[in-house]
Parts: structure tokens; sequence; C-alpha cells
């Protein structure tokens, strides 16, 4: 068998690790050693060993603590090697996992993942910088304008790589995040989108739609006529909340996509929104009037 360092050894251990109990036993014995390296497999292999029991990290939050203390004060160190800095690929990996591991990281973690995330920024993939901006919009941290208008400009030069997913998730970060790349840029993704859309099934417009609105950026009659399309052929699909991003969205941008798409959104908003969703019925209300369009009585008996 051929020599494996420590290091490695411990890597292969917490991948391998078959419960939850046991992966956080491997961090008991071996915590003052991780690097990086470990810490992101640590990451990794819990969120996979949650999702396998379909469980949540109930009673555990104390002890995941102390793992990404372990990861700041790693990557805090001067000296940066693989053991001591991460890459692209870990940095958004990192970022997702703390989402879905429903995190509260400390702003020293998010703090030194911005350093790694901009040292390494003009490696990331279309999909890691998706993915990364999407992290950052979900755990409500804004790693500063400056820094996300370098994303953009990153965004616009890898513009071709990006999936309409890449696209989607890119656009309602840097909109829920309230920094507005520009005119050019947004375009730019807009236009991108449309591309890509028509090949798209496990995705709609509506968050397209709806960071459109919320930019102020109106694309223009032909491209929310295509989006109204995408829209009507998958509606079915369509939560709660990207009925309302969509229909908000079309008024806010002043496009009417019609008598019989607007029935068939406001049905599906009927039945998808209930009484406690009183802020969304509202708006939609509120829609429905700017755009001119009677909801009907079953829907105003819902909202009022």
């Amino acid at each position: 068998m051929p020599f494996q360092k420590p290091e490695a050894r411990l890597t292969k251990q917490i991948a391998g690790a078959t419960t939850v109990d046991n992966l956080f036993e491997l961090h008991e014995i071996h915590g003052a050693s991780f690097n990086a390296i470990h810490v992101c497999a640590f990451l990794g292999t819990l969120l996979r060993l949650i999702r396998k029991k379909r469980s949540k990290i109930c009673g555990l939050s104390d002890k995941l603590s102390l793992v990404l203390q372990q990861m700041v004060k790693v990557l805090g160190q001067p000296r940066k090697t693989k053991e001591t800095s991460l890459e692209s690929h870990q940095i958004s990996n990192v970022l997702q996992a703390l989402v879905k591991l429903e995190c509260s990281p400390s702003e020293q973690l998010l703090t030194v993942i911005d350093q790694e995330c901009e040292a390494k920024l003009a490696s990331f993939s279309g999909v890691q910088l998706g993915k990364t901006l999407w992290a950052y919009a979900r755990l409500d941290h804004n790693p500063g304008e400056e820094f996300l208008q370098t994303m953009a400009q990153e965004s616009k030069a890898k513009l071709a790589s990006f999936s309409f997913i890449d696209l989607s998730n890119i656009m309602w970060a840097f909109a829920e995040l309230d920094c507005n790349p520009g005119r050019e840029i947004v375009g730019a993704m807009i236009q991108e989108s449309i591309v890509k859309l028509a090949s798209c099934s496990k995705r709609n417009s509506s968050n397209i739609l709806w960071a459109s609105a919320t930019l102020g950026y109106n694309p223009g009659k032909e491209i929310l006529q295509a989006m109204a399309e995408d829209t009507r052929k998958k509606l079915s699909s369509f939560n709660s909340q990207e009925l309302c991003n969509t229909i908000w969205a079309f008024a806010e941008l002043d496009h009417n996509p019609g008598e019989e798409l607007m029935r068939r959104l406001i049905q599906e908003a009927t039945l998808k929104l209930t009484s406690s969703n009183s802020k969304d019925l509202n708006a939609l209300l509120s829609a429905c009037v700017k755009l001119g369009y009677n909801p009907g009585e079953s829907f105003l008996k819902a909202a009022l």
C-alpha cells in the first residue's frame, strides 16, 4: 500500500464517516490539527449525512461552530498553502454548505472567506460565481459594494459560459443584495438568459423578471413577451413566491402579459397562497390594479 501522509489519511477518514456522531468524534480527536482541506471535507460530509437521514442539524450548532472557528484560524494564517487557503470550488462549496446546513456564520468567518474569494476571483467558473453570489444573498451577507461590482465585471467577462440557472442565481443575488451592476451588465445578462431560457426545463424566468424590476431595468417588450411565454408553459410548476414575483414584476415593468395568462396566474395564486400570506396577497392586488386587471371574486375573497 502506498504511503499516505497523516493529513491525507485524516481527509479520507472525514470523507468516509458513516454517521454524524462519528464525524464529530473525528473533530473532537483531531480538530486542533484540522486544515482548510479537512474543514471543507467535514462540511461536505456533514451535509451528505444530514441529507441522507433527511434531518436537520438540531442540537449540533455549538459543535459545528467549533469546526468553523478552526477554519477562521486556518484561513487567517499569513503563509498561504493548499492547507491554509481555499480554491474557487472550495469557496463556493463551503458557502453553499453554510446555507444548506442553516448556519449563522460569524462575521470573522465570512470576512476570511471574502478575502479568499477576492484573491481567487479570476479563477472562478460561471457555476462557482453563481453559487457564491447566491449563497452570499441567502446568508444575507454583503461583502461590500466595491467587491460586488468586481464580481459583476467578472460575470460579464464569463457571460457565455453561464447556464440559465447561473444567470438566474446571479441576477437574483444582485437584486437581493441591493447592488446594481449597471444597465450594460444587467442588459447583457438578460439577453444571455433569453438565449438559454428555452433549453432550461428546471427553472422558470420568475427570478430574472423580479431582479429586472427590482434593479429598475426594463428589458423591452420583446424580451418581456418571451418571459411571459415561458411563464405560460411552466406555470403549473410555479410556487407561491414565484407567482407573486412574476405578477409584481410585470406590473412594475408596466407590461401586461395578456388576459389569458393573467387569469391563469391569478388562478394559480389563489390555489397556492393562503390567508397567512397577507403581504403577498396585498401586493398581488396592487399589481392587478396597476395592470388594470380584475382578479375575480375568489381572489378578492382571499385577499380581503
